[in-house]
């Protein structure tokens, strides 16, 4: 079929999928990949323009958490997080690898399980938050500051993953190394970068995006030559240019970033339509997405608020995204790449209902629990 009418059709699905999610009230993502999914069972699309797009958007949300990792706006909120978002890790982390161990029995696949297991969607959630106006709730802030240091993390755990080897002890320090560096010199070299964007800001818009494509792929390109995840450099210079202009990157790129991770959700929906999904794989699936739920709620057992609120707040972390499809493709297993495809697909519309719902669930668990005696020692 020809690009033009395939792009066509694509852009007339996701259109759609976004009336029909507008009406429902519901994330946008669900939509995409239903629609992707629609697409795959009809239509073939060009497996190089589906890894140009997924490398793509990856770049550029990487690029943007990197604007984002703000030392004035991480350090207010960081002593009301740092509990609660090592707990997350820890937790989710440690779940997902023994989780990989039983299935695989390797030490990389367990590994990759955790990075899986571990992040929440930052999309779904603060879309979700949004529409439903939870943003003034009592643990906002803490999803807010737990969803940021997950991103973080993700970051590392990415990076050595995609360096996982020999080396890879000297690529992680050469990770740390590098996040230190561009923090130093965002401090260091602020008024300088200031200058920059100022002189960048007097020429037209396609000039101002061109030119943040370029620092954005060019250092991207570097790292992957370096056998080093090339989203680490998208990350580095987002990093560096926090707190300068994120209105004139928001201007030039904000609209492409959407565009492009409305894409990657699509593809993944289209990917779902080529892998055999069997329903023995499904009873697998569903546990390893109970064991997700439960993690994320446990984080919040320590975290101060009372009862209902730490339930609501576990709830609205359940759904995986992003990251958890990113790393299903490294997973060399079929029958488990399956298991965790069908996972993640779980998290995402039974993920995202729950975290829609978080309200409601966690009011009826508070009624079910306040209901049961306290056994007396």
């Amino acid at each position: 079929m020809e690009p033009i009418i395939s792009f066509s059709i694509i852009l007339f699905l996701m259109a759609v999928a976004i009336a029909v999610s507008s009406i429902l009230k519901t994330s946008y993502v669900i939509g995409y990949i239903m629609a992707g999914l629609f697409y795959g069972l009809y239509f073939h699309f060009n497996r190089g323009a589906i890894d140009f797009v997924f490398e793509t958007a990856i770049l550029l949300l990487f690029f943007f958490l990197g604007l984002e990792f703000s030392i004035h706006k991480i350090k207010p909120i960081f002593t009301g997080i740092i509990g609660v978002s090592l707990m997350d890790f820890l937790l989710n982390f440690s779940t997902g690898f023994i989780t990989g161990y039983i299935l695989t029995g390797d030490f990389f696949h367990s590994i990759l399980m955790g990075a899986i297991f571990y992040p929440s969607s930052s999309i779904i959630i603060t879309k979700l938050m949004e529409l439903r106006h939870r943003f003034s709730n009592l643990e906002a802030p803490v999803i807010i500051g737990t969803l940021i240091f997950e991103d973080i993390a993700m970051i590392i755990l990415i990076g050595l993953i995609m360096s996982f080897g020999p080396q890879v002890i000297f690529k992680f320090l050469l990770i740390i190394a590098a996040l230190i560096l561009t923090f130093l010199m965002n401090i260091k070299l602020r008024p300088l970068l200031k200058k920059l964007i100022e002189k960048i800001e007097n020429y037209p818009v396609e000039v101002k995006t061109i030119s943040f494509l370029f620092l954005i792929f060019s250092l991207s390109a570097i790292f992957k030559s370096m056998e080093i995840t090339s989203s680490l450099g998208a990350f580095l210079v987002g990093a560096l240019f926090a707190d300068v202009s994120e209105r004139s990157f928001e201007e030039s790129l904000g609209n492409l970033k959407d565009i492009f991770l409305a894409l990657f959700f699509f593809f993944f929906g289209y990917e779902l339509s080529h892998v055999h999904l069997s329903l023995d794989l499904l009873f697998p699936a569903l546990v390893i997405f109970i064991l997700s739920v439960l993690s994320k709620v446990g984080v919040f057992y320590f975290s101060g608020f009372k009862r209902k609120t730490r339930i609501r707040a576990g709830l609205t972390m359940v759904p995986r995204g992003e990251f958890s499809i990113l790393l299903a493709h490294y997973i060399k297993v079929p029958e488990v790449k399956s298991i965790i495809l069908m996972f993640i697909v779980l998290n995402i519309f039974l993920g995202t209902f729950i975290a829609d719902n978080a309200s409601r669930i966690s009011k009826l668990l508070d009624r079910i629990l306040s209901g049961i005696p306290k056994i007396r020692r």
